[in-house]
């Protein structure tokens, strides 16, 4: 700086000058700190560092070519599309499992909630004792009425006891499936309830499941392509909601169908849709450069001890077959590979999928992000080989994420509930005292942030608002927009909690 004076100021004058630019320089600087503390006040995102441990299965890499590239340092790991720090020397412990399974009625047929039991039942007899599972029974839905209890922290000799039980149990008849507005709503409910779960590291859903027979011009509305409708009460958008809440919350779901043998309803796929080729792909776990399938092959030919296991090597490659090539069953195959998991359809399969998630390897990364409700994109890349996607829960949330509080409000809407969740009030407005129209809990206390959603009846659409927080007067209500009618869905959620509650304008009480 004093080079820089000397050559703009002449030789006579050039030390007071410089003397007085330079307390003007000292004044500005002075002046700069001390209004420093003012911009804290104006930016007010908050910026939390933490440490994040990412699973990933890199058995789904090609073996020969990665012996020695599967070290930490060899993955790359993207929050958003922003890299994240790899922590060193970070603990390399196996992850823990929960297993929670979930028969629902709403969503699989009779028959088929029968055999994906059994199956379920012979694979679990040879899991660890000491992991933790839980099984769920829901009853179909009918109008006013809530889903049965939840049952939990069952051991595995209970659960295998469960589910024999359940698959013994006789039906009357096959009888029919469920329509799809049935399995909608029942995927609905079925987020709002596992988001009350916790997974452990890891967690597995084993969802009994069956192909989805509807027309194929429906069947192709609800497979669309391309298409973001996470927030809107589509069936493509359930399907996208299911996948982003299950895989925020530590759950990758595998859902079970075990072909019952019976008439098989035909379906016309369009020939573009048609992707029976990376079904059997995806459902035996094999990539293009893997050398499994033939020595899988191999070994059913001619490896083969006995015609014992030889007809049982080929009753489990039928199976296997018969699950990746049954396209109706590509909406819960979507969503399964969306939370980084598969189909299953013989217990062989069970077992390794189940062996596949334990040996899940840890990558821990500094995240460092704002506070939000928004999901965040975690993406896994195998830098030291092809640069191929590797296996991951692909979602992040802090907070609950606004596809839970669509989900909560739809299960509200679709089960025809005038109440639902925690009691709830409304405020009525007082022009005199400035006080609007507001939705809030019955019962006040100190809760964290709120936002409010509503269902407009007359248009079948959802709408949120905007998050709520901060020291308030009224901090347990939000204000309504004035244009809701007495038929509208109304639903008030605290961010930072499993909290909220939602029913119709009309049924709630007022104050």
């Amino acid at each position: 700086m004093r080079r820089f004076l000397s050559g703009l100021i002449p030789r006579s004058t050039r030390t007071p000058c410089v003397a007085v630019l330079a307390g003007l320089l000292c004044f500005v600087g002075s002046r700069v700190a001390f209004g420093q503390p003012e911009s804290d006040e104006v930016f007010t995102e908050k910026l939390i560092v933490t440490e994040r441990t990412v699973y990933i299965d890199d058995s789904a890499l090609p073996r020969m070519e990665s012996t020695f590239r599967r070290a930490p340092t060899h993955f790359l790991v993207r929050i958003d599309g922003s890299p994240a720090e790899l922590v060193d020397g970070a603990a390399d412990d196996p992850p823990s499992v929960t297993h929670l399974v979930w028969l629902d009625s709403d969503l699989a047929s009779p028959a088929a909630l029968t055999a994906a039991a059994s199956l379920l039942a012979t694979a679990f007899q040879s899991f660890p004792e000491t992991e933790s599972f839980t099984l769920v029974e829901v009853a179909r839905q009918e109008a006013g009425r809530q889903a049965a209890p939840l049952q939990e922290s069952l051991s595995r000799a209970e659960l295998v006891l469960r589910l024999q039980r359940f698959a013994a149990k006789q039906t009357s008849g096959r009888g029919a499936s469920p329509t799809l507005e049935r399995r909608i709503a029942a995927l609905n409910r079925m987020t709002v309830g596992v988001s009350r779960y916790r997974s452990g590291d890891l967690g597995a859903l084993w969802l009994a499941a069956e192909p989805w027979a509807v027309d194929a011009g429906v069947f192709e509305e609800v497979l669309r392509t391309g298409a973001e409708e996470s927030l809107a009460p589509t069936p493509l958008g359930t399907l996208q909601r299911t996948s982003r809440i299950l895989a925020s919350s530590g759950w990758v779901l595998f859902p079970v169908w075990a072909k019952t043998g019976g008439p098989a309803e035909e379906l016309q796929i369009p020939a573009h849709e048609d992707q029976s080729r990376e079904f059997l792909e995806r459902g035996l776990g094999l990539t293009t450069r893997d050398e499994r399938p033939f020595k899988r092959l191999m070994f059913w030919l001619f490896g083969a001890g006995s015609r014992h296991v030889r007809s049982r090597q080929s009753l489990n490659l039928s199976r296997a077959l018969d699950l990746a090539t049954e396209v109706r069953l590509r909406p819960l195959a979507m969503v399964a590979s969306a939370t980084s998991g598969a189909l299953a359809g013989e217990p062989l399969r069970i077992l390794d999928l189940a062996e596949r998630l334990r040996n899940r390897r840890p990558l821990v990364v500094r995240d460092a992000t704002t506070v939000g409700a928004d999901l965040r994109r975690l993406e896994v890349v195998w830098t030291s080989g092809d640069g191929r996607s590797v296996p991951a829960l692909p979602w992040a949330a802090s907070l609950t994420p606004p596809e839970l509080g669509v989900s909560r409000l739809l299960s509200a809407v679709e089960s025809s509930l005038l109440e639902a969740g925690a009691p709830l009030r409304l405020r009525l407005a007082d022009p005199a005292a400035a006080i609007e129209p507001a939705l809030c809990f019955a019962y006040p206390r100190q809760r964290g942030p709120l936002r409010l959603l509503w269902f407009r009846a007359a248009e079948q659409r959802i709408a949120i608002g905007q998050i709520v927080e901060g020291p308030r007067a009224d901090a347990d209500c939000v204000a309504l927009p004035k244009d809701l009618r007495e038929t509208d869905f109304v639903q008030l959620e605290v961010l930072d909690s499993l909290e909220w509650g939602a029913g119709r304008l009309s049924a709630l009480p007022r104050r």
